[in-house]
Formats: structure tokens, C-alpha cells, sequence
């Protein structure tokens, strides 16, 4: 049985090795940023124009409509939230009319069609001319296709910045203090609980927290959740 145990999870790994490239948050950075998409009509997201400052976010007086910047779609099945830690740039810094407040930063949680359903805003604290801001932005339960969207919708042609770098992580701890993933119990998410779950799911006698073994929270303990779980293990 143990052999068998092994070989499973060995092939799982190997499985989900393979799909981690389809599985990860999307990044944006001057290095990576398929998918990424950007409705200004004078600039397009491209590597240089990352670099440089020119995804800018703000409402351009003559055309009547707010510059964003949105990203891929991408799988949060599992994720309870995403962390965010946005570079921003905001080359008017020195001018007497600059507003902080303006300028600040809304991420919103778009579903499969395009609708909005959650958002957060964030606002820079110091002037200066490039800031990192950082925020969490829930994944409503049920949610299974995501998109998030960047914009800032007080910003004007004096107070704006620009997108220059966007790091997601998914968070996929449950509520309160216990962690999704701990199945055998002992206060930590790692290889133990994938050997665990297995065991489980085989018959074994071992008593686990079921609840925890509902790693992609579909509402039961099954194969797909050792496949979520060792994804989570090789993105942590």
C-alpha cells in the first residue's frame, strides 16, 4: 500500500509541476505581462513602456473616460484572498497642486463576465516620486474565475501615477488561525499533510480534519484537493 502511496504522489507532483504555468497568479512587470491589458489610447503595454512610467492611471480631461489597467483572467479556485503589492510612480510629485489623495490606487475583483464584485483602495502616505503600496483584496466564496482591475478614480492630469510593477500571492488561509492544507493537524501545511490526505482518501483509519483537507473548498475531501494541495506547497 505504501509503494502504491508513493507512486501516486509522486505522479501527482509531476502532474502539477507541470501545470504550475497555468495555475499562478499573473505578475506585471517590464518582464511579464501577457495578458495584461491597457485602454489608454496613446500607450500599450509593452516592456518599455512598463520601464518607463507610462501605464498611467487617471481620467484624461478631453476624452472623458478613465485610463485602467486590467489583467489576465486567472483560476482562484481554492484562494481565499490575494495580496498585492503594487509599484507606484508618480513623476509630479514637485508640483505645488499635486494631491496624494487623488492618486490612490483601487484594485477591484472582476468575475468571469467582466463585473465588478469587490474592490479595495489604497492611497500613497509619503510624497515622493515612487511609493510601494500594499493591500488584500478578498475572493468572494464561489468564485472560481478572477480578474482583478487597477485604476485610480480621482486622479487628474496633475495627480496621477503610473503602474510599474504588480507582485499577487494567493492566501489560502481559512478563517481564524488554522491553515487550509493542515490535514494531519500539527499547525503546518507541508508534505506530511499530502501523505496524509492520501491515506485518507484510501480508507486509512487516520482521523483528519476534514474541513482542512477541503484545500480548493469545492465542499468535499477528494483527489482534486491533494492535487490543489501540492500545487500550494510548490507556489509557497
Amino acid at each position: 500500500m505504501k509503494v502504491k502511496i508513493s507512486a501516486l504522489l509522486l505522479l501527482l507532483v509531476l502532474c502539477v509541476t507541470q501545470a504550475r504555468a497555468t495555475t499562478e497568479l499573473p505578475q506585471f512587470s517590464w518582464k511579464s505581462f501577457d495578458g495584461w491589458t491597457y485602454n489608454s489610447p496613446w500607450a500599450t503595454v509593452t516592456g518599455a513602456n512598463i520601464a518607463q512610467g507610462n501605464i498611467v492611471l487617471y481620467k484624461p480631461e478631453k476624452l472623458g473616460l478613465h485610463l485602467y489597467l486590467l489583467s489576465p483572467q486567472f483560476d482562484c479556485t481554492g484562494i481565499d484572498s490575494i495580496a498585492l503589492t503594487v509599484a507606484w510612480r508618480m513623476d509630479h510629485w514637485d508640483n505645488t497642486d499635486f494631491d496624494l489623495e487623488k492618486t490612490a490606487l483601487t484594485v477591484a475583483m472582476l468575475d468571469e463576465s467582466g463585473e465588478s464584485i469587490d474592490s479595495v483602495t489604497v492611497a500613497p502616505t509619503l510624497l515622493q516620486t515612487r511609493d510601494t503600496l500594499r493591500c488584500t483584496l478578498a475572493v468572494p466564496q464561489g468564485i472560481t474565475v478572477g480578474q482583478l482591475r487597477f485604476a485610480s478614480w480621482q486622479a487628474d492630469y496633475v495627480s496621477h501615477a503610473a503602474v510599474t510593477r504588480v507582485d499577487m500571492t494567493a492566501v489560502t488561509v481559512s478563517q481564524g488561525s488554522s491553515v487550509v492544507g493542515d490535514v494531519n493537524g500539527d499547525g503546518a501545511c507541508d508534505i506530511n499533510d499530502v501523505t496524509a490526505l492520501i491515506d485518507y482518501l484510501l480508507g486509512s483509519s487516520l482521523t483528519v480534519d476534514e474541513d482542512h483537507a477541503d484545500v480548493n473548498r469545492d465542499g468535499v475531501a477528494d483527489i482534486n484537493d491533494v492535487t490543489s494541495l501540492i500545487d500550494m506547497l510548490l507556489q509557497g
